[in-house]
């Protein structure tokens, strides 16, 4: 059943692109910011629909966003009408709330509606109209996978929701804020153990360790203490420390906290060990219990020097994101 939930959870981020959105109960305020986090841009000409998502650690509190729409003088743009979805996953369940109407400072109430609101576009705004929105972000929640938010350009026909057409001219524009963005750190190195250079690796304190550092801190270890040949394995000594390769089509550049446990329990074959280690090669290693730490292989080198004093001098390198 654990691994049904983590494919759930995998399919649920990786077709966050699909997704619409919605706001309501002041969550945005209307701003003019030097430079949005992310801006959409439609035209009648080429663009009239288009996605984008916007990755954030979960500490962020707000985030700017920009919705832009340019039309002919034929088609005059009235107004924006703004939608949010929230999808949440909460014990193994992924939970939708469906599209809510925004209601903002600055929008207005559709007549003989207590529900619907909209921005109106200014007249001189007509043909090249934006609209830019400071989003109150589901921070510090650990179940928040994604706030999708939905934009509809109008000619001022009433307008009632995502399922309705009637009166768009321009849209949907969609802006996906995906939560658990991760930190990245580059250029770690774990080294022959036979070598000057250190051979085992502190995932928690994104660390080398020397020999006679304790052994429970050392989440990789060079696995071929026995000889002082370069065999490009690693293990977790007495860590406790588990890994899982994961497939290389995994996107490591929009890993999230998420993603990285689901692929973890998807894999089902994280062990202490791993052996013929190549460049590109990406774990997820669950480490101190609890915690799930992504691993990419950057660079890996080749016994080449022998071995002996000053020798023994091969090493991998690689990027940590947790």
């Amino acid at each position: 059943m654990k691994k049904i939930y983590s494919t759930i959870a995998i399919l649920a981020i990786s077709s966050l692109a699909f997704l619409s959105s919605c706001s309501n109960n002041n969550e945005e305020e209307m701003i003019t910011p030097v430079s949005p986090d992310v801006t959409v841009t439609l035209n009648e000409n080429s663009n009239t629909s288009e996605t984008k998502m916007l990755y954030v650690k979960r500490d962020k509190m707000n985030a700017v966003v920009q919705v832009n729409g340019i039309t002919n003088t034929t088609k005059d743009l009235k107004r924006i009408y703004v939608y949010k979805k929230v999808t949440t996953l909460t014990g193994g369940t992924i939970t939708t709330v469906d599209y809510v109407n925004y209601n903002g400072s600055g929008f207005k109430k559709e007549f003989g509606s207590s529900t619907n609101y909209y921005y109106e576009i200014p007249s001189d705004q007509k043909n090249n109209a934006s609209l830019t929105l400071t989003l109150t972000l589901n921070a510090n929640n650990t179940a928040a996978i994604s706030d999708e938010y939905y934009f509809a350009f109008t000619d001022g026909t009433d307008f009632v929701g995502p399922a309705d057409t009637n009166g768009m001219l321009l849209g949907p524009a969609k802006i996906v804020v995906v939560y658990g963005a991760l930190s990245e750190t580059t250029g770690h190195k774990l080294n022959n153990i036979n070598g000057p250079n250190s051979g085992a690796f502190d995932l928690e304190n994104l660390s080398n360790r020397a020999g006679s550092d304790a052994a429970d801190g050392k989440d990789m270890v060079d696995a071929d203490a026995a000889t002082a040949l370069w065999e490009k394995s690693f293990n977790a000594g007495t860590s406790g420390t588990l890994f899982a390769k994961i497939p290389a089509g995994f996107d490591y550049d929009n890993a999230t906290d998420m993603s990285i446990k689901a692929a973890y329990d998807a894999a089902n074959t994280a062990n202490s060990t791993q052996l013929n280690v190549a460049k590109g090669y990406m774990y997820v290693a669950k480490y101190n219990s609890t915690k799930y730490a992504l691993i990419k292989v950057t660079s890996i080198s080749d016994e080449t020097n022998g071995f002996g004093p000053g020798l023994n001098n091969e090493f991998m390198e690689f990027s940590v994101k947790k």
